[in-house]
């Protein structure tokens, strides 16, 4: 049972880890003006950090009886078409951040218009052009003990 449950808690924090790539704060922190975001911005959105770093998920594995643990770190790029697939791919990111760390006058001035901004901003950045991402996965597989 501990087992399962380890496994199920992994492939959660597994997915939250790959998907949180600091997307948001890369697109937010150029903007024209302020916006507010932690410095750095949190990788553990569950607020576990043990399951955003290589070290924390092998000793939560071994705490859960886990073994023949192997960890592969995996970089990809992400390539992005235009602002509007980024808005279209990473927008729900964006929203949290915002819903997270903006204050009510922040969220109040930008308001609706602000993915307009944001992908104004962006064609203005990138040069109407694409460009990429970069992001770090963390692979685990491990085993229950027979």
């Amino acid at each position: 049972m501990a087992h399962a449950k380890a496994q199920d808690e992994l492939q959660k924090r597994y997915e939250e880890v790959f998907l949180t790539m600091g997307v948001a704060q890369l697109c937010l922190e150029s903007l024209p003006f302020q916006t507010s975001f932690p410095d750095p911005m949190p990788v553990a959105l569950h607020g576990k950090p043990e399951w955003a770093e290589p070290e924390g998920i092998e000793g939560e594995l071994v705490r859960h009886g886990f073994v023949n643990i192997k960890i592969e770190i995996v970089d990809s790029i992400h390539p992005v078409a235009n602002a509007e697939g980024f808005l279209a791919s990473f927008g729900m990111m964006v929203k949290w951040t915002i819903n997270t760390y903006w204050t009510l006058e922040q969220k109040e001035q930008y308001g609706d218009d602000f993915y307009k901004i944001l992908a104004e901003h962006l064609r203005t950045k990138h040069g109407g052009k694409g460009w990429d991402l970069k992001s770090t996965a963390i692979l685990v597989t491990a085993r229950t003990p027979q």
